[in-house]
């Protein structure tokens, strides 16, 4: 009996130690702490000739471990853009698209949740004044695994706008071009607001072969026509917005808005939506 005890006596001893022995392995490699935050600096092609292509503008994230996936989303006109090591570094390419056009991009903070899950924490500040409603947001961080996922969380906020706001714009002529305004818009009709190619020639006509110029690029840029005033003369004072979506546009009094001009005022603004209103005020 006595034996009995001392052998069941020895392997709770046993058990114990391996317990123990377990308990003090652990302490030398503990469990990752998650949720922790993961330094990050902002990479940039500023300064050089090649611009980011391809990317996707879906509010997504795309984890870029090697040059030859940085390849798929980079196009240099001449030199190159700043080394990225993949052997030390990954590349975050986050890039998304808004109902309105993008003041600021701020990166909150990058988050790594489990080991291969992350979250990127974003702000978009908004405004109706500035151009572009596409936004990207590239970081460098430490090397993560190609199986990794990064979740995009995004904070969207309205930029405070304070009215009324001067706005820049410039002339657009068809001086020394083989193309002239064709004058179609109903009597009255004080502006015009252009926002496709389509749309401009209805109001030109040009030589067989020839297409207008300059030409505008319609995705960043709206035409805004004034038929009923001469724009030899350039009458324009200036250009506010006062309110979201409207705009005063401020003409010399001296014309006299009745006498329709084949040349009619034409100036380039930031991109505007359709239904944006103009009043034209005469001083």
């Amino acid at each position: 009996m006595k034996k009995r005890l001392f052998i069941s006596f020895l392997l709770l001893l046993l058990v114990a130690g391996v317990f123990f022995s377990c308990k003090k392995a652990d302490t030398k490699h503990p469990a990752p702490d998650f949720p922790k935050k993961i330094t990050f600096t902002e990479y940039s092609l500023d300064g050089t000739e090649c611009r980011w292509m391809n990317l996707p503008y879906n509010n997504k994230v795309v984890v870029i471990n090697s040059e030859t996936d940085m390849e798929q989303y980079i196009t240099c006109s001449s030199g190159s853009y700043p080394e990225v090591d993949f052997e030390k570094h990954t590349l975050l390419l986050a890039s998304g698209i808004c109902y309105n056009e993008v003041f600021e991009v701020l990166v909150k903070q990058l988050t790594q949740n489990s080991l291969d899950k992350y979250s990127l924490d974003i702000t978009l500040t908004l405004n109706d004044t500035c151009e572009g409603k596409e936004w990207v947001k590239i970081l460098i961080i430490d090397k993560i695994g190609g199986e990794a996922k990064v979740k995009l969380n995004r904070t969207i906020t309205e930029q405070e706008v304070v009215y009324p706001i001067d706005v820049p714009y410039e002339h657009y002529s068809l001086d020394d071009t083989d193309c002239r305004w064709f004058y179609m818009l109903q009597p009255y009709t004080r502006v015009k607001i252009i926002n496709r190619s389509e749309q401009l020639e209805e109001y030109l006509e040009c030589k067989d072969g020839y297409s207008y110029h300059p030409p505008i690029d319609f995705s960043k840029h709206t035409l805004i026509l004034v038929p009923d005033v001469n724009a030899a003369n350039w009458p324009i004072i200036k250009l506010q917005l006062i309110a979201k979506k409207k705009y005063v546009l401020t003409i010399s009094k001296r014309f006299n808005f009745k006498n329709i001009s084949q040349n009619p005022v034409s100036i380039l603004i930031n991109k505007i939506e359709d239904d944006t209103f103009f009043d034209l005020i005469a001083l």
